[in-house]
């Protein structure tokens, strides 16, 4: 249950990102050198498990986000090989 909460929410937020039309606004007053680690192990039937990283540089501007996920079946093939984000 917890992992399907968490990918509901990473495709909302990745779909709203989708449909922005201009920049996002420059975020600066984020902490500096700060990291926030989740991890999820698979539930119920599936064998979805990963970890999402969400960190901050020393000058607080931004966050970087590392996503790794494994355990998809063999029909989520094309999910794994999508070209990144701007590509």
């Amino acid at each position: 249950m917890r992992s399907s909460t968490v990918f509901s929410l990473l495709f909302s937020a990745a779909a709203a990102v989708a449909q922005e039309t201009g920049n996002a606004k420059l975020v600066t007053d984020n902490p500096p050198n700060t990291k926030y680690v989740t991890t999820f192990n698979h539930s119920g039937s599936g064998n979805i498990t990963g970890t999402v990283n969400a960190a901050t540089d020393a000058t607080g501007k931004g966050v970087s986000f590392h996503i790794a996920l494994s355990g998809f079946s063999a029909d989520a093939e094309p999910l794994r090989r999508s070209p990144p984000f701007g590509s």
